[in-house]
């Protein structure tokens, strides 16, 4: 009778418990930034938009790539439900944005995440603190 090698059978139950993580985030979640107003005068806002997860990887977009006000957000989704998602977009209004950039300057952001089948919860750090919540569809 053969038998496996131990590196073997660890790789296959990596590759099913990977699959099986992928498949517990896949579908469609609501998104809400919400970024308060900051003490040097930027306005704040909240901004709704409709994230895919498929095979364990998110992606999310609002607006039209390359014009003003353009956001996506992209990454993956780990088996225990931690990520840290980029964010990237162009301005649009300076009252909105620190610092008050021109409108479709660029930006780049992290965002920490935690997700479980149903909800998440992300926090951007960088320049200014926005708090994200995810609701599964």
């Amino acid at each position: 009778m053969n038998k496996l090698h131990p590196a073997y059978l660890f790789a296959i139950l990596a590759t099913v418990q990977s699959a099986h993580a992928a498949n517990t985030f896949d579908g469609t979640w609501s998104t809400i930034f919400i970024c308060p107003a900051t003490p040097d005068g930027t306005k704040g806002y909240a901004r709704n938009m409709l994230a895919q997860v498929r095979n364990g990887v998110l992606h999310a977009e609002i607006g039209i790539q390359g014009q003003a006000g353009y956001l996506a957000l992209d990454g993956a989704i780990q088996p225990n439900g931690n990520a840290i998602l980029t964010g990237q977009g162009l301005t649009s209004s300076p009252d909105y944005a620190v610092g008050r950039p021109s409108p479709t300057t660029l930006y780049k952001f992290q965002l920490q995440s935690r997700f479980t089948p149903t909800q998440g919860t992300g926090n951007r750090v960088e320049t200014r603190r926005c708090n994200v919540t995810f609701t599964r569809n």
